[in-house]
């Protein structure tokens, strides 16, 4: 009978061996893996918590006083010197001692009664107060009296005047120009026509006065002179002060642009 040898095997000849060693290592790798995400939420979770607390600070204290409580104001003592005092009031009218005086006929007044003021008296207003001077008569107005006026005379349209500047013709015309109505009836007919107008330019520079010196139709003279009313010009200047002033200015109607 032949005997065949059999091999003593060990632990390591038995199970598949590199299946077993890679077991070990994947549990491994395994367990530090899961132990480091752990740790990862953790931190996670307190970093979480940090930033969303809100820190609430607490209330200031609040102490109750009542008016009895607080100290008296500081004085300050005044840089500036006080005011001077208010001067006397000086009356200067009648002083009345028994009500208001009633107007009695000197005939009916008793000596017990001269302290009163008769009807000539009542005329005068008077104190009798030592320390006012009495401005009798004060009370007294004629109401009749005229009261002259002085009225500024227009300059004559014929007298020349010496004027230090003399206000824009050409700029008045224009202003004429520009204001005027062209007359419906002349434009229908196709008319055209010039009116000189002589203008007084008041010291506020508006037109005052208008005169027609000559016109080649009558159609147009009411157009230039309403014109002339609106403008308003800069006064004639003699010795830096505005005069009233005579002007002669054409004006010319086309119907030419």
């Amino acid at each position: 009978m032949i005997s065949i040898p059999v091999p003593k095997l060990t632990r390591r000849d038995y199970g598949a061996f590199e299946l077993r060693n890679f077991i070990n290592i994947a549990t491994q790798r395994g367990f530090i893996v899961t132990m480091g995400l752990i740790l990862l939420l953790l931190l996670i979770q307190f970093a979480y918590k940090t930033a969303t607390t809100r820190t609430f600070l607490r209330p200031p204290k609040i102490q109750k006083i009542t008016l009895a409580d607080l100290p008296p104001p500081e004085t300050e003592t005044p840089d500036t010197p006080p005011p001077p005092p208010p001067p006397d009031v000086v009356f200067t009218g009648a002083e009345a001692r028994a009500g208001t005086p009633v107007p009695i006929p000197d005939a009916e007044m008793t000596p017990d009664m001269r302290d009163f003021a008769n009807v000539d008296d009542l005329a005068v207003s008077s104190s009798s107060n030592d320390a006012v001077v009495d401005m009798g008569q004060f009370n007294k107005v004629d109401v009749n009296q005229p009261i002259e006026v002085v009225k500024e005379e227009e300059p004559d349209p014929e007298e020349f005047i010496a004027a230090d500047k003399e206000p824009d013709g050409d700029f008045i015309r224009k202003e004429i120009l520009r204001n005027a109505v062209y007359p419906a009836v002349a434009q229908r007919a196709n008319m055209e026509g010039t009116v000189t107008l002589q203008v007084l330019i008041g010291k506020d520079g508006r037109i005052k006065k208008t005169k027609i010196l000559s016109s080649t139709n009558d159609i147009f003279e009411k157009a230039a002179q309403e014109a002339a009313m609106k403008v308003v010009a800069t006064p004639a200047l003699q010795g830096n002060k505005p005069i009233e002033y005579w002007m002669t200015i054409p004006v010319r109607f086309t119907l030419r642009n």
